[in-house]
């Protein structure tokens, strides 16, 4: 496996006291200008030629190669010495290649006028921040990850660096792409998102079967609306439908527990309370066409509703009221047959 460590996006070249420099064709040194290829160099250190990309369909064509620098460095000390080298070509692209003895070589980078290319299987970007081509997990095109890696052999995330958690975003070969979070050192995940090929989208679900699929938690919308443009809202339990808001406004609920906000209207059966005396209520009946302390249809219509809770106490109140009435009535009946009697 290759991996590149980009630090600067800069070459430094050193000389010591004790190099050379060997010549084998048009090099030329014009004053402060260093010339490889060229009697004119223009800058500090230019390097020219001239070659065919396209060698068999070229007619006294100069040789295929590119213009190239190459940097070698030999470790010596040992039984086996081991040479490294390091390839800058120019052509269309500028490329870096490397190689290890008598090995090919690799490119690991290129760049031209309007993009920089990492051509190795993985590259840190930075220390915590690594991405991979071929994403090294099965399933996988490419990888991002922070602070973390992908341990091929245990088929697991780890955290990485001096951080102990990390994440990671997962390219599939299917299409889709996974967000995942929480990685620690003991190789510990979560999915966090996961958006699928076929456009679902997994919220802490690694599968997700629907459009939006959510784990354990709560889905909060703090400012703004949750709308259903077609269809139901449903909430169920897997099995059964506890609560349906449809389309067209329909809501169908097993149960709905109404959180009053006033006091619920015990408050009829105190001594003191004013009951409206029965000839008032039919006058007040006749004048508005609405009970008393019930809002009339034009209230509600400019309201634009009933308000549930709000209904449900008052008209608990006008039947408490009622009862009154009645036990009132049933006290006067009771005189009078007790005055008949007599």
């Amino acid at each position: 496996m290759k991996t590149i460590y980009m630090t600067a996006a800069a070459v430094l070249f050193s000389l010591t006291a004790s190099a050379q420099l060997y010549s084998s064709g048009n090099n030329t040194i014009n004053g402060n200008n260093v010339g490889i290829g060229t009697s004119t160099p223009s800058e500090r250190l230019e390097i020219s030629s001239s070659y065919s990309p396209n060698q068999p369909t070229c007619i006294s064509c100069p040789p295929a190669t590119p213009p190239g620098m190459r940097f070698s460095t030999t470790l010596i000390g040992s039984i086996n010495p081991t040479t490294h080298y390091w390839d800058i070509d120019a052509s269309q692209d500028l490329s870096f290649k490397f190689k290890v003895n008598n090995g090919n070589f690799n490119e690991v980078m290129k760049m031209n006028e309007d993009e920089v290319m990492l051509t190795t299987d993985e590259a840190y970007l930075t220390e915590d921040i690594i991405a991979r081509s071929n994403g090294g997990m099965n399933g996988s095109t490419a990888t991002l990850s922070f602070a973390s890696r992908y341990d091929a052999s245990a088929n697991q995330w780890t955290a990485v660096g001096n951080n102990n958690i990390g994440s990671a975003i997962v390219a599939r070969s299917g299409g889709g792409i996974e967000f995942i979070t929480g990685i620690s050192a003991q190789g510990s995940t979560e999915d966090a998102l996961v958006i699928k090929s076929n456009g679902n989208v997994g919220i802490g679900v690694a599968n997700p079967n629907a459009k939006l699929v959510i784990g354990d938690g709560d889905l909060r919308i703090s400012d703004g609306d949750l709308r259903v443009s077609e269809g139901r809202l449903v909430v169920g339990n897997g099995t059964q439908n506890n609560f349906e808001v449809n389309d067209d406004g329909y809501v169908v609920a097993r149960e709905i527990l109404v959180d009053v906000n006033e006091a619920i209207p015990d408050y009829v059966f105190d001594e003191q309370y004013p009951l409206m005396p029965l000839d008032q209520l039919k006058a007040y009946i006749a004048q508005h066409k609405h009970l008393p302390n019930i809002p009339s249809a034009q209230e509600y219509a400019d309201k634009g509703g009933i308000e549930v809770g709000e209904l449900s106490r008052l008209l608990l109140e006008k039947q408490e009221e009622t009862l009154l009435y009645i036990l009132d009535l049933e006290e006067r009946l009771k005189k009078v047959e007790s005055q008949k009697a007599e």
